[in-house]
């Protein structure tokens, strides 16, 4: 049963038949998740009335200065979906339209923790419980659900007794420098280019996934993606390409791919991280840790080698990393059949290496990048070792040159394997 078809089905005063078992097969982001564009307010206050334009009131005067901050609202009769069933039912309502309404009420309904933030045209809100309050029992697919930040209540998360004692000890991650987003990797390609084509031309008749995102605003790297797949297939290889969403998010056409390319920008949003960082915290994450102004007046992400703002960072690394996995994962490395795998990508914090690691158990990562050559010394180690190893010991040990930065980031990746 699909999201959208799912609020339909509880929207209606016969609801669902209280034996009948529901599965839900998609990311709980659509539960935790909730936004809405400028241009839709006129759809909501026709729905809605003046509860929405209340609301939406609030909303603004939270968000004026472009932090994110918590919203109490909610509702708690069944008022609203009795006007919403009313204008679904008789107003002229395109389906988006209605599904966005359903979603605002489904998303509202109950007190919870919410934060919202205002991203351009878009306000954005996320929760950090979802109560799922009917007689049925309801099964959730998502394999990324163990790693959401938010309290299911009413869900079952479905999985496996086997992956409990899963290993990805036979899989190999070639960490890649860099910053994950479109700009920095279209202008260091010729790098990356060379790092992949190396590594994939000393494997054996490999069969490539290439994960890339094919939307227009990105289309000088894809140029240079596209360039990448023609020589692979020019020497003879099999090679499928995938767009960032559907086809890196549950899709099984590339199960027979022994060798995956994330070649693809993973930077989502500012108002995704800082949203995330809210929920995780249970507090607002205000202006000042989020922008700074520029010389030219206006107001820019406050950034400096990753976010300014630690918890920030830490938002970043567990999305960036539940995408990478998820990706990683429409590959052969899926069927635990014994065979290897390679992954070429950018990983850009030792944080992200911890989240995949424990998402993907006894996985391997190998590259000159220092976070790798850190994890492996690390992982080398005994806990009494660990326990005695100096900041300095690990950059000699690792080569790494010892400077105020590399110090810096070499306590936070001890302290981030220790925490683990």
């Amino acid at each position: 049963m699909t999201h959208d078809r799912f609020l339909r089905s509880i929207a209606c005063p016969s609801g669902i038949p209280a034996d009948v078992r529901i599965i839900v097969d998609e990311q709980l982001q659509l539960w935790t998740d909730f936004e809405i564009l400028s241009s839709m307010f006129s759809v909501f206050e026709s729905c809605f009335g003046n509860t929405f334009g209340s609301h939406l009131l609030k909303s603004l005067k939270l968000t004026k200065e472009k932090g994110c901050y918590r919203d109490n609202t909610y509702y708690e009769d069944g008022s609203l979906w009795q006007k919403v069933t009313k204008f679904i039912n008789t107003a002229n309502v395109n389906p988006d339209e209605a599904s966005k309404c359903l979603a605002y009420v489904q998303f509202f309904f109950g007190e919870a923790e919410r934060y919202v933030m205002r991203d351009n045209a878009r306000r954005c809100w996320r929760k950090k419980r979802i109560v799922l309050d009917i007689p049925n029992t309801v099964l959730c697919l998502d394999a990324s659900a163990d790693y959401q930040p938010v309290t299911l209540d009413g869900f079952t998360i479905v999985r496996l007794k086997e992956q409990a004692s899963l290993s990805f000890h036979n899989h190999v991650i070639h960490v890649i420098s860099g910053n994950p987003t479109a700009t920095h990797t279209s202008r260091t390609w010729d790098g990356f280019r060379q790092i992949v084509t190396n590594g994939v031309n000393a494997l054996h008749a490999p069969s490539i996934f290439i994960a890339m995102s094919k939307s227009d605003k990105n289309k000088t790297l894809n140029d240079k993606v596209d360039e990448l797949a023609k020589d692979f297939r020019a020497k003879g290889y099999e090679v499928k390409t995938g767009n960032r969403g559907a086809d890196t998010r549950g899709s099984n056409q590339f199960a027979d791919c022994d060798t995956g390319v994330i070649a693809m920008p993973l930077f989502t949003t500012i108002a995704d991280y800082a949203l995330e960082a809210a929920v995780v915290d249970g507090k607002d994450v205000p202006s000042g840790d989020i922008w700074c102004k520029g010389q030219d007046g206006r107001l820019h992400p406050r950034m400096h080698k990753g976010f300014v703002a630690e918890r920030l960072n830490r938002a970043f690394s567990r999305r960036y990393a539940d995408e990478f996995v998820q990706t990683v994962l429409r590959t052969k490395m899926r069927r635990h059949d014994g065979n290897c795998c390679h992954i070429w990508g950018q990983l850009p914090s030792f944080s992200t290496l911890v989240h995949i690691h424990k998402a993907l158990p006894g996985i391997r990562f190998e590259g000159n990048d220092p976070t790798v050559k850190t994890w492996n010394l690390l992982e080398s180690l005994t806990k009494t070792q660990l326990l005695d190893i100096s900041l300095n010991d690990i950059l000699k040990q690792t080569g790494i040159a010892k400077n105020k930065d590399t110090l810096k980031e070499t306590e936070k990746a001890l302290w981030c394997y220790l925490m683990k």
